[in-house]
């Protein structure tokens, strides 16, 4: 199966800035043997900035897009990797599962994320969010800093919170660290009935006031919806993939 290159020796060969490919000795083509761009556009002289580089975009589409695209490392024309795919992985990362230092997509892990489902450093999800920095404005957020519909977190803001230190209209912490329209304390005191109530309604998510606060379920079920939504919309992309060298249409 044809695949990007890790140009890592022979410093100052010709090469494809589009794909990385090996252009030593392509004499009689005036397109990239891997990518079919033209030479005129593409073909470069390595440099020590290029010596690391991947890019690979799968000949196999799903739905007009690469089924699998990587884009790691400066390239040629001295840029990040830039991926856009079905299944995006690169510095930065643009797909329906994206995964890189910068990703967007339906479901995006990295060190900042943007999705329906985000995982990262600083991540904005639709629904579910989990991270450092993490906002949800319709779902769950879970992170040191958490801003959502439901916000879980060290500092939570929110529709309802549960957090030592909150702002929510329904809370759920320490006696003296939210403000709050309605409250329920974790450590004993006085609660607030409507947020009882709130709390009870959601008790499979975090507990039930009448028992016992849970973080950690929070957070198994912000990770086991992402990997549940990542694992269902990357299979199509990977069987397409999977399926690219034997499929001679492909390789035409």
């Amino acid at each position: 199966m044809a695949s990007g290159t890790d140009v890592t020796e022979n410093w100052g060969r010709p090469i494809c800035a589009n794909c990385g490919q090996d252009l030593t000795g392509l004499v009689d083509s005036s397109k990239c043997s891997e990518c079919g761009k033209p030479l005129v556009e593409v073909l470069v002289r390595e440099t020590s900035k290029t010596q690391r580089f991947r890019r690979y975009s799968s000949k196999a589409k799903l739905f007009g897009m690469p089924a699998l695209s990587i884009a790691r490392g400066i390239g040629p024309d001295g840029r990040p990797g830039h991926a856009r795919g079905w299944i995006a992985i690169g510095d930065r990362a643009t797909g329906v599962v994206a995964f890189g230092g910068s990703a967007r997509g339906i479901v995006a892990f990295g060190g900042s994320s943007v999705g329906v489902f985000a995982v990262g450093g600083m991540s904005v999800g639709l629904f579910v969010s989990f991270g450092g920095m993490a906002i949800s404005p319709l779902g769950l957020a879970f992170g040191g800093m958490a801003i959502g519909a439901i916000a879980v977190g060290g500092m939570a803001i929110g529709f309802a919170a549960v957090s030592g230190s909150s702002v929510a209209y329904y809370s759920w912490g320490p006696p003296g660290g939210s403000w709050a329209a309605y409250r329920v304390m974790v450590r004993g005191g006085p609660g607030d009935q409507p947020a009882i109530d709130f709390f009870e309604s959601i008790s499979w998510l975090v507990g039930s006031p009448s028992g016992r606060l849970s973080m950690l379920r929070p957070m198994v079920w912000a990770v086991s919806i992402y990997v549940s939504v990542a694992t269902a919309l990357a299979a199509p992309g990977v069987l397409r993939w999977s399926r690219e060298s034997d499929d001679p249409a492909e390789g035409s």
